[in-house]
């Protein structure tokens, strides 16, 4: 399969669940959705079939869904903490940029996808260190952190595709 092809992929997948999350809360009622904290892995709540519930159902599995760590929209919380919310974007911006930037070694995206990484595990330190949430925070380092993620998977593609024209004896 083609990098492009698993790119895109990546773009249309994450770019349909960052809809998913930012439109379930307005379909459901007014502060349907709050206080959702649990663990990340274990489904914490029992949840029905409708659209809604399935997306935070989803966010129930993968995230902690602290309600201090979240943003709210229509009164509920969105169904992945802050940082996972706007991670799922910047995969998305990640794989797009990949895609319109043609030509980016597995070195260079793996080096890149590390700095656009580390962001987050600062602030994590930073913000666990001062038992205090920033929301502007969060968000920016999940957007940073989900760039980050496309270019790391990019870098893992491509160094198959590099070494395998190493051993033919041509430039990559």
């Amino acid at each position: 399969m083609k990098i492009e092809s698993i790119l895109t992929a990546v773009l249309i997948a994450a770019a349909a669940l960052a809809a998913l999350m930012f439109a379930a809360p307005f379909s459901a009622p007014y502060g349907a959705y709050t206080h959702l904290d649990g663990a990340i892995g274990i489904m914490d709540h029992h949840w029905g079939i409708s659209f809604p519930d399935a997306v935070y159902a989803l966010g129930d599995i993968a995230c902690h869904q602290k309600y201090g760590r979240s943003v709210i929209l229509n009164g509920s919380q969105m169904p992945l903490c802050a940082r996972c919310a706007f991670a799922v974007p910047g995969i998305a911006l990640g794989a797009s940029l990949l895609l319109l930037r043609k030509g980016i070694g597995a070195r260079i995206a793996l080096i890149a996808g590390i700095i656009l990484i580390a962001p987050v595990a600062a602030d994590w330190a930073v913000q666990a260190h001062l038992g205090a949430a920033f929301l502007p925070s969060l968000a920016l380092t999940g957007m940073s952190g989900g760039a980050g993620l496309s270019l790391l998977l990019y870098a893992y593609l491509m160094y198959d595709i590099e070494e395998e024209v190493r051993g033919q004896g041509q430039r990559p």
